[in-house]
Order: structure tokens, then sequence, then C-alpha cells
């Protein structure tokens, strides 16, 4: 498919060609560029900031843990293409690497970020969800910003890189929701979910519980998030 990008320096026409395997928001192709190649995602949610989006990517691709956005069109951005492999399994020093990631993401100093209150937007209030709530409630918010959507799909292992793609759910949210979401989409064991907490927290003290809670509260999400589909 053609597609005319003169509009965005230093682009000009260009060919897409659909990526083999999509996700479930919007369509990617990849392109060729004066020997450089480049992402080009067309989005599919009408919701999402955009703006945010591009100003978080730029943020964390200054971090050097993902890749660089050039272009933010009204239903497109545009991003270097990164080479490498998805993983839905991690062993002990893959996960450490994922942690220290994960302790990047958190830090980074943005402002006029959205703020996503997870457990208020869950809309089935199962007994599972009453009990989460219950227990979150006892714990202090600790609201740093959050990638939101941290599943196999959107973590690209390189050799001694780990970079992190699509970032439209991003904004600040509880630490906990992105250590729960790692937990739930990699299925960690009880082992793992503690070396994860141990290496991210760096020695200091973490809630077993609190992860437990956010665990169910990120599953409830993704439920009706799909069932929405």
């Amino acid at each position: 498919m053609k597609k005319d990008l003169s509009d965005y320096p230093p682009f000009g026409e260009v060919t897409l060609k659909p990526l083999p395997h999509q996700g479930y928001s919007n369509t990617n192709y990849s392109f060729e560029y004066n020997g450089k190649t480049y992402l080009f995602r067309w989005f599919g949610l009408t919701d999402r900031n955009r703006e945010a989006e591009f100003h978080i990517q730029q943020s964390a691709h200054c971090a050097g843990i993902a890749p660089k956005p050039y272009v933010l069109g009204k239903d497109f951005m545009i991003s270097a293409f990164v080479e490498g492999e998805h993983q839905c399994t991690l062993g002990a020093e893959e996960l450490k690497r994922l942690a220290g990631v994960l302790r990047m993401i958190h830090a980074l100093p943005l402002e006029g970020v959205p703020v996503i209150d997870s457990p208020k937007r869950i809309k089935q209030h199962t007994q599972a969800v009453k009990q989460a709530l219950e227990c979150i409630a006892n714990y202090p918010k600790e609201v740093v910003l959050c990638h939101n959507d941290l599943n196999p799909r959107n973590l690209i292992w390189q050799e001694d890189t780990l970079m992190v793609i699509d970032w439209e759910f991003a904004g600040m949210n509880d630490r906990y929701f992105d250590l729960a979401a790692v937990c739930v989409e990699f299925r960690l064991n009880e082992e793992m979910q503690r070396v994860l907490l141990e290496v991210y927290f760096e020695g200091k003290d973490f809630s077993l519980e609190k992860l437990k809670a956010y665990k169910v509260i990120y599953k409830q999400l993704c439920d009706e998030w799909f069932n929405n589909l």
C-alpha cells in the first residue's frame, strides 16, 4: 500500500507492508526510507491521548528503553522499527532485566500525563474484586508513570537491550499495577514473583498482599477489555 508522507519531512512516498503479527488496537506496518526501516502504526482506538503517548515514548526513548518516535499524525504514528524477539516465559536473569527497565519507566519525570486509577475502571465488582479493592485501600498509593500494558508482545528482547513498545495506555498509576501485569502475563510462580519484587525494590520493603490484589484488578480489567472487542 502506497502512502504519501511528504507533509512529514524527511519522508516522502513510501510503501507500507503489513506486519505478519498484529495487535488488538492498531494496524501496524513497516516501510523503508533512505536505507532505514520504520514502523507505521495506524490507530484503532479513538479515546487515547496520542500527544501524551508520543511525549511518553520520547522520554522512554531518551532513557534507552523505547524506539524513537518520529511523527505523530492525526491517526497514525511513525517510530523507529526495532528487531528482536518476544518471549512468553522468563528466566531469573531476564526477569531481573525487566525489573530494571520497570524501575526506569517508573522513574521518568513527566508532567501533564493522564492519571489512571485502574481500580475505578472496573465495571463488574465480583467478590474477588471487592476483596482486592478492600486490600488496596489499606495501602498508600504509589503513583508513578506506568506502561499499563506489559504483555509479551509489547516487550522486544535484544541481546543487550529490552525495548518497550506500544505506549498508548501509559499514564500515572500505582506501580503495583505494572508489577501485577508482569506476574499475570508471564505466569510467574511465587518464587519468581519474589525475584521480581526483590530486584525491583532493591532490598526495600514490598507487599505480596498488595501485589496479589492488583493481580485480581489486572485480570478483571483484561477480561472486561477483551469482552468488549
